[in-house]
């Protein structure tokens, strides 16, 4: 163990990359936990019970409205500051810069999230930021394949919420936007559509005030979407495209779009929605958080917000407040994924997983790390002992957390170059299904795991199965569809014929690949193949015919039998040869 540690500790020490000590985890900082998400928070411990109280019952109004399984939400962290300069630090940094009029985010990291927030932030309504932030974290499993302009434009419509007691109004106006927009002007709807995340946050200043917009109008407008019929609309955006999307739901064009808005924010009358939620009674409990905790948080917010040299600071300081702790290794292990030190990273991970961490998203990245680092350049396979161990990581994390469709696409991907299938791999398989009924992707993984499992049959009709109107492939998955399809039609069919052969049945392997190639729809390699195959097992058959006839004694027959092998167009060199040297022999 001390060699163990002393290697981690080497490599986490180059002075390029030591900066100035953190001071915002030295002050006491308050730790709240409940059975949904923890707080970090520089408040005193009755102000920041009062705040979770509240974040609480809008959790609660928020599921009435969305529906989303909790189990699949990943694990979330809030850090609460008291002001703007102590959050400043952490905003959030792109391409760009560094956002500095951000006044709150959320990420979504995989097996963990962060909301990081400061409550007194001078200018901007603290509950309104918080709920939009928690909007982002609540709808993370269900809007992460959204656009960014409907992510953003949920997340404020939500934001206005308003609780009392048992009674929630939401689609309140948000003031603001609306007198941006009233100031600024609309965006072209053709152009909105394709701003970028980037340009979102520091070009185009009118695209969250009309991602508000226009969420609202499909909302509370004409078009009158309940929320999951906007799920919908937004799907089907994702799968026929936008413009047939938006055309065939709500009849409007581009153009159409912008003189709805136009009307819609010039009429200034934004209907609100009223229900009832039942008060939430899940018990809060705090302390003092310790330095470990701090550390922990603001090292996540740090990455989250791609700060990642002041992320190193804490996760450093974190090193030597708990070296023998999983989590400090899988907080290392991200940093050091994201600075790209591949020296760091291989031993954080080795760290965190001898330390048995609990932490999906480790055993994604030791998976990603091994397939990089043993992917065959020219082949693009790998080693099957590698694939087998990184198949075993994938589903150690779908186990650890089974919501994460990546993790099984990733899982999928490995399996071709696997030799066999175990239980583990079939549950996972099994999970998935349960999870994502809708992916066909999921389906070839169970037709992989079939195949290898030596039932050729239920491979084949799996992929036919995951090929159907009733699964969705997304169209990067589809010629990795196709390959598996090829290797599961090519490996059956050789695994039928190789029993045909074994038991000299060669006729009937003639009969049966004959079979296969009537049909017309046939790949050109696979029929390529299967010729190949026909020739060789139609020679058999002639050289087993022949041989048959010696053995009567049947000479002249045999000689009959090889000099039309030596015409008969459709054998092998090697059997036409055997047909001379024989017919050589017969010949007085």
């Amino acid at each position: 163990m001390k060699k163990f540690f002393r290697q981690t500790a080497l490599v986490l020490l180059p002075c390029c990359l030591l900066l100035q000590p953190v001071q915002a985890a030295d002050a006491p900082w308050v730790r709240l936990t409940t059975p949904e998400f923890t707080v970090l928070s520089q408040l005193d411990e009755a102000a920041t019970v009062v705040w979770a109280e509240d974040f609480q019952r809008f959790i609660a109004a928020l599921g009435q409205v969305i529906e989303v399984d909790e189990r699949a939400l990943p694990p979330l962290d809030i850090v609460l500051f008291d002001s703007a300069d102590d959050f400043a630090p952490y905003r959030a940094s792109t391409r760009s810069g560094t956002v500095n009029d951000l006044v709150g985010f959320f990420s979504n990291q995989g097996s963990w999230s962060v909301i990081g927030l400061p409550v007194n932030n001078g200018n901007v309504s603290s509950q309104q930021v918080t709920y939009h932030e928690a909007v982002h974290w609540y709808s993370s499993m269900l809007l992460g394949r959204y656009p960014y302009w409907f992510t953003e434009g949920i997340a404020e419509v939500f934001s206005t919420l308003v609780i009392d007691g048992d009674a929630v109004r939401w689609g309140a106006a948000v003031t603001d936007n609306v007198a941006y927009l009233r100031e600024s002007g609309l965006q072209p709807m053709a152009d909105f559509f394709a701003v970028s995340r980037d340009s979102a946050l520091h070009e185009v200043g009118t695209f969250y005030p009309q991602a508000w917009l226009f969420v609202h109008y499909l909302l509370f407008g004409e078009p009158g979407l309940n929320p999951a019929g906007l799920i919908r609309l937004v799907e089907d955006v994702n799968s026929s495209g936008r413009r047939s999307a938006l055309e065939e739901a709500l009849g409007l064009t581009d153009e159409d779009l912008d003189a709805a808005l136009a009307a819609y924010l010039a009429a200034g009358s934004f209907p609100t929605d009223m229900f009832n939620v039942p008060a939430d009674d899940r018990m809060l409990e705090t302390g003092i958080a310790t330095a470990a905790d701090a550390e922990s948080a603001l090292a996540k917010l740090a990455i989250a917000g791609n700060n990642i040299e002041l992320g190193f600071d804490h996760a450093e300081a974190l090193l030597d407040l708990e070296p023998r702790q999983a989590n400090t290794y899988d907080i290392i292990a991200e940093v050091a994924n994201r600075l790209n030190d591949r020296e760091m990273l291989e031993t954080a991970l080795n760290n965190a997983i001898l330390l048995n961490s609990n932490n999906a998203k480790t055993y994604e990245l030791q998976a990603a790390f091994l397939w990089e680092e043993n992917e065959d350049s020219n082949t693009g396979t790998l080693a099957p002992e590698v694939a087998r161990q990184i198949a075993d990581l994938l589903t150690r994390s779908i186990l650890i957390q089974p919501f994460r469709l990546e993790t099984y696409l990733a899982f999928v991907r490995v399996l071709p170059n696997i030799m066999n299938a175990t239980d583990v791999d079939f549950d996972a398989i099994e999970l998935g299904k349960a999870l994502f009924p809708d992916e066909g992707i999921i389906l070839v993984g169970e037709a992989m795991l079939s195949a290898l499992a030596g039932n050729y049959d239920l491979a084949m009709a799996l992929i036919e199965e995951a090929n159907d109107e009733a699964y969705q492939i997304a169209s990067n998955n589809r010629a990795f569809t196709r390959m598996v399809s090829e290797f599961v039609r090519v490996t059956g069919i050789a695994n039928s014929l190789q029993l045909l052969y074994g038991d000299g049945r060669y006729a009937d392997a003639v009969q049966y690949i004959d079979g296969i190639l009537a049909n017309e729809q046939m790949p050109g390699n696979i029929r390529g193949f299967l010729t190949a195959q026909r020739r060789n097992m139609l020679s058999n058959e002639r050289i087993a015919e022949v041989e048959a006839l010696l053995a009567d004694n049947e000479r002249e027959a045999a000689r009959q039998l090889l000099q039309q092998m030596l015409e008969e167009d459709g054998l092998t060199p090697g059997a036409q040869d055997y047909a001379r040297s024989t017919l050589s022999l017969l010949t007085p």
